[in-house]
């Protein structure tokens, strides 16, 4: 094979200053920064419809929180339910909400799409409506999720 009309770029300059591009500042982050998001897929009549989650800001997610507090009750049946599957006290944590009211609290407050009052999630969560168990699980666990989970980009072979 001949290297005839085959045209290679000058070498490098070993010696040149390469210049890093300058660290943006926490002004261009903030400007720049999208809120996390969790798509659910449910089968409704054969197709597919997707419940959108976004994130809330931290203190709002803590706040509406707060305002759900397991009772004394929940949380010793939350113990007791782990305890009988072999799990310890230390294992498993604290209950941090109340499971009958801020699972439907957080699903209204976080679904963007569709868009759903909270009346319509609670409906949801009462069962009254034909949403599986592990539908509405799936939905609470996303709306969840978007709040709490670490949401880092691919950082390749670091």
């Amino acid at each position: 094979m001949s290297d005839e009309g085959l045209t290679l770029p000058p070498p490098a300059d070993p010696t040149a200053v390469r210049e890093e591009p300058a660290a943006p500042s926490y002004a261009d982050i903030r400007a720049r920064k999208q809120r996390p998001r969790r798509v659910v897929p449910i089968f409704v009549d054969g197709a597919v419809v997707e419940f959108t989650f976004e994130a809330m800001p931290r203190p709002d997610f803590e706040e509406l929180r707060g305002k759900h507090l397991p009772t004394q009750a929940q949380r010793e049946e939350f113990l007791a339910a782990a305890k009988a599957q072999g799990y310890g006290p230390k294992e498993v944590g604290q209950l941090n909400h109340n499971p009958d009211t801020f699972p439907p609290v957080l699903i209204a407050a976080c679904c963007v799409s569709p868009t759903l009052t909270l009346a319509e999630a609670e409906t949801m969560w009462s069962g009254e409506d034909e949403f599986s168990s592990g539908e509405l699980g799936s939905l609470f666990l996303a709306a969840y999720a978007v709040n709490n989970v670490n949401a880092l980009a691919p950082l390749g072979n670091v």
